[in-house]
C-alpha cells in the first residue's frame, strides 16, 4: 500500500518539475535558515558561561547622545567610572577595568604582532574559571607593591 501512495506522489511530482523545485528549494531554504538561526541562538545563550559566576558579571557601556539621529553605544567608559561604581553601589562586589594593548614587533624580517591585555587588582577574585577535565584551579596571589 505505501509502495503505490510513493508511486503516485513520485510520478506527481514529475509531472511539474517547475513547481516541485520551487517547493523544494524552498522547504531546504526553510530549513537553513532555522539551522542558523537555532546556532546562533544557541551561541549567544553560551556566552560567557565558563565563568562559575556568570550571573553575577555584567558589562558597562555608554550611551553617547549627539542629537537626532546620531546615538552612539560603546563600551570604552571613563577611567573612573569603575571605581565610582563600587563606591556609590553597594551591590557592585568586584570592578574589573580591562586594556587591550598591541603592538608589532620585528625581529630581522620576520614581523610579530604581540597582544597584552592589561587587568585590574580584581580580577582573579571576580572572574574565576570552572576547571577542565577535573584539574583544580589554583589561586595566583597578587602582592602589591
Amino acid at each position: 500500500m505505501i509502495k503505490n501512495y510513493l508511486k503516485i506522489a513520485f510520478r506527481s511530482l514529475w509531472k511539474t518539475k517547475i513547481h516541485t523545485l520551487i517547493n523544494i528549494g524552498g522547504l531546504g531554504l526553510g530549513i537553513a535558515a532555522c539551522v542558523l538561526i537555532v546556532l546562533f541562538v544557541k551561541d549567544e545563550w553560551s556566552f560567557d558561561t565558563f565563568h562559575t559566576k556568570a550571573d553575577r558579571i555584567y558589562r558597562v557601556f555608554v550611551k553617547e547622545d549627539w542629537g537626532e539621529n546620531e546615538q552612539f553605544f560603546n563600551t570604552v567608559t571613563p577611567f573612573p567610572m569603575g571605581p565610582t561604581l563600587k563606591e556609590n553601589f553597594e551591590d557592585v562586589e568586584y570592578q574589573v577595568r580591562l586594556q587591550n594593548v598591541g603592538t608589532s614587533v620585528r625581529i630581522g624580517e620576520d614581523l610579530f604582532r604581540e597582544s597584552v591585555l592589561i587587568v585590574g587588582k580584581d580580577f582573579l577574585e571576580s572572574l574565576i574559571l570552572k576547571p577542565f577535565w577535573g584539574m583544580e584551579m589554583k589561586r595566583c596571589k597578587i602582592k602589591p607593591d
